[in-house]
Formats: structure tokens, C-alpha cells, sequence
């Protein structure tokens, strides 16, 4: 079989089976994760308290939720002004089988590639597991906080978060296109160390 059908071939199987076990174990993996989430959102904007970040179960599916509070004056523009003690919570939610699709892609395109060496191999498990967190923390916690920051239409003058226009790119493909990018970094990375390691000379015995 030809190279590149056979890499499409085990793309196919695996990021088939990876999403599969995405949707079944999806809340157990993501619940762990709720304070750094949490965490990450009030990092990200300074005006953001989260008072609740929560995996809630409804009839459209399971969703991952946030609800935030003001923690000081936040202005919109000229006239525009919300206030902490004034301005009731906001909440926003995503399905949690969105929280691990980039995940899926990143691990698929990794897994199926193929590896020259083991150590090639093991390059790319240890690079993949700073990527995926990279990749979870750049997607939910900061579309959700992009999300929450989102006042265009009550005050189409304001000044846009930059986490708006973030929000943006997710919901435009941003996270497909973060994991690929990620998964061909991680790929060339491990085989770039891997032959590092595998030129370097052995120690001469005595």
C-alpha cells in the first residue's frame, strides 16, 4: 500500500476510535480540568470572577458550563457602564464532547503518522502532552471567556476584547486548524530529536 494511503488509511481508524472514546468518557476526562478552566478565565480578563464552573446535563446533552461575576467596573463606552453589585451573573456553556475534539485531531495525526525509531516515538508522546494542554486552555476556557466579554450587540460602539475576536477565530475552524498546526509541530519536533539523539556517539568504554 502506498505511503500516504496507508497514513490516510490509519487516520481514518484512529481519530475514528478516538472519537468514540471522546463521546463515552468525555465527562470524566473534562471534570478534572474545571479548575483550570476556571483559573485560565480569570487569568485571561482581570474583570471576570468565575463563581461556577460545572458539567451540567440537559436534554439537548451534556454541556460544560461557567457563570461569572464582575469583580470591578467594567466600561463599554461613553455612556455604557457595568457595575459589580449591579449587573447579575453571565453565564455561557459548550457541549463537553466539543472540549476534547481538538484533542482527537491532534492525537490522530500523531498516532498515525509513522515513526522511524522508538525513540522517535517516544519523542512524540512526551511533546504531545504540553501541546494537548496548550491546545485545551487556548480553546474552551478562553472561547467561553471571549464569549462572556461578547457586548456588540448591546454596545456596538465599545471597544472588542481581543478574546472576542479569539472567540471568533474558534468559531470559525480556529481549533481544527490549532490542532493540525500542533500535530505537524509535534511530529517534526520528535523526529528532529529523535535523530539528534540516535547521531549522538555512545560513550568510549575504558
Amino acid at each position: 500500500m502506498p505511503p500516504l494511503r496507508s497514513f490516510a488509511l490509519r487516520l481514518v481508524v484512529i481519530a475514528a476510535l478516538l472519537l468514540a472514546c471522546s463521546q463515552w468518557f468525555s465527562e470524566p476526562l473534562v471534570r478534572p480540568l474545571l479548575p483550570l478552566f476556571a483559573w485560565t478565565v480569570e487569568q485571561a480578563d482581570d474583570h471576570l470572577a468565575v463563581q461556577r464552573v460545572e458539567i451540567d446535563a440537559e436534554k439537548k446533552g451534556v454541556y460544560l458550563s461557567i457563570e461569572t461575576r464582575l469583580k470591578r467596573p467594567l466600561q463599554l463606552d461613553a455612556e455604557h457602564w457595568l457595575f459589580p453589585d449591579t449587573s447579575p451573573p453571565a453565564s455561557q456553556g459548550m457541549l463537553v464532547g466539543a472540549v476534547l475534539q481538538p484533542l482527537v485531531v491532534l492525537l490522530a495525526i500523531v498516532l498515525a503518522w509513522p515513526a522511524r525509531t522508538r525513540r522517535e516515538a517516544l519523542w512524540r508522546g512526551l511533546l504531545s502532552l504540553p501541546a494537548a494542554v496548550a491546545l485545551v486552555l487556548a480553546d474552551a476556557p478562553l472561547g467561553l471567556a471571549g464569549a462572556l466579554l461578547d457586548f456588540r450587540q448591546v454596545a456596538p460602539a465599545a471597544p472588542v476584547s481581543p478574546l472576542v475576536h479569539w472567540n471568533d477565530f474558534l468559531q470559525s475552524g480556529g481549533p481544527l486548524a490549532m490542532a493540525i498546526c500542533a500535530a505537524v509541530l509535534v511530529v517534526a519536533l520528535g523526529e528532529r530529536l529523535g535523530r539528534a539523539a540516535q547521531a549522538r556517539p555512545s560513550p568510549a568504554a575504558p
